[in-house]
């Protein structure tokens, strides 16, 4: 739920959480990234896409911050040549980004995504990767490796 021109408006599909302390919630679509320094949560949306079978294989990628039921921030972006998982990503660290240089770095931040590439990564695989000098189990380069690093 989030408030725009005064009203109270629900985004389908994403329930508000309860806010957890100090924890990883991997029960549903949300990641949470770092830990709360106040009571309130703020809550990224993320959404990425690619039409890979034009030419030029456009893509878009939106995030939205939301905290304390009012959206604070949001922002869309296109670009040429890409994929709909480095637009997933893309969205990722630029609401991150938003909320790390204008809101916080120590703020609890939930982040709701569709795309099981990016919340897989997150919560299973990179910590591999990066031991593994950003390589996969059959010892292969990780797709997106400046996108992870990022």
């Amino acid at each position: 739920m989030y408030k725009k021109n005064g009203k109270k408006k629900y985004i389908p599909g994403h329930p508000r959480p309860k806010a957890t302390q100090h924890q990883i919630d991997e029960s549903g679509p949300a990641i949470v990234i770092t830990k709360p320094d106040r009571e309130y949560p703020i809550y990224v949306y993320i959404d990425g896409s690619c039409r890979v079978h034009l030419d030029n294989k456009p893509g878009t990628c939106a995030y939205v911050i939301v905290s304390r039921d009012n959206v604070v921030h949001s922002k869309a972006f296109r670009y040429e040549h890409t994929t709909n998982n480095r637009m997933e990503m893309e969205a990722l660290y630029q609401g991150l980004k938003y909320v790390s240089n204008n809101i916080s770095k120590t703020i609890k931040v939930i982040v709701y995504t569709d795309s099981t590439y990016v919340r897989e990564g997150l919560l299973k695989w990179v910590k591999t990767w990066k031991a593994n000098d950003w390589k996969t189990s059959q010892w292969t380069d990780v797709l997106n490796k400046d996108k992870w690093i990022k």
